[in-house]
């Protein structure tokens, strides 16, 4: 009888395992244990964070660049009509509201238009930080007969109803130089996370530029 070789019988020995047996080993060699599946839900975790960050990022930069273009049309509008209807319109930049009034000339009093301008969102927050180079609500100077006598009984009462317009948007075409800031702020927090600047040289047509 002949002998069969040592390394014959383990490759028969192989060949003769049930497959449920096999099914099994590969099973438990395949199988991922919890420390792993818990460190791929906390990677995937991050990924969809971050995800979720930016998008919320360029949405709130889209949402305040809407808001500060339409600033930018209404005062664009207000600078031509002024040139067209020969009329000086003036500007208040106060508690997140922009306000209009609009120049007598006769007796040089700026009278309120009952027009007003507000951001449609609430996180969005004005600031002006600048007119002509100078501190912002100074006094506009009536141009109207300097020689003329003061009237010593309205000289209070004038005083007292004397307004401090911070843009002047003249008849000439010209309008005071300015740059307004538009900051959008999150809800929860109150931290700022977007900033944009509206600006006018006095000439030329209003700009949007990233603030500085």
């Amino acid at each position: 009888m002949s002998r069969v070789p040592v390394r014959e019988l383990q490759v028969q020995r192989e060949l003769q395992v049930q497959p449920h047996e096999r099914r099994n080993n590969k099973t438990v060699l395949g199988a991922f244990t919890l420390l792993e599946l818990l460190v791929v839900l906390a990677i995937m975790a991050g990924l969809l964070g971050l995800t979720v960050s930016l998008y919320r990022t360029d949405d709130d930069k889209q949402a305040l660049l809407e808001v500060t273009q339409e600033l930018k049309l209404v005062l664009q509008h207000r600078i031509d009509q002024s040139w067209l209807d020969g009329v000086t319109y003036g500007l208040q930049v106060k508690n997140d509201t922009v306000v209009l009034y609009q120049l007598q000339v006769r007796d040089g009093r700026w009278l309120s238009s009952d027009y007003f301008w507000q951001p449609q969102l609430e996180a969005v927050a004005l600031q002006l930080l600048s007119a002509s180079g100078t501190d912002t609500g100074q006094t506009i100077q009536d141009t109207s007969d300097n020689n003329a006598e003061p009237d010593t009984a309205t000289t209070e009462t004038d005083s007292e109803k004397e307004e401090q317009m911070d843009i002047v948007f003249m008849s000439s075409g010209e309008y005071t130089a300015f740059r307004i800031e538009l900051s959008l702020s999150t809800e929860a927090t109150g931290a700022l996370k977007q900033k944009l600047i509206l600006q006018g040289d006095g000439v030329n047509a209003l700009q949007i530029i990233e603030n500085e």
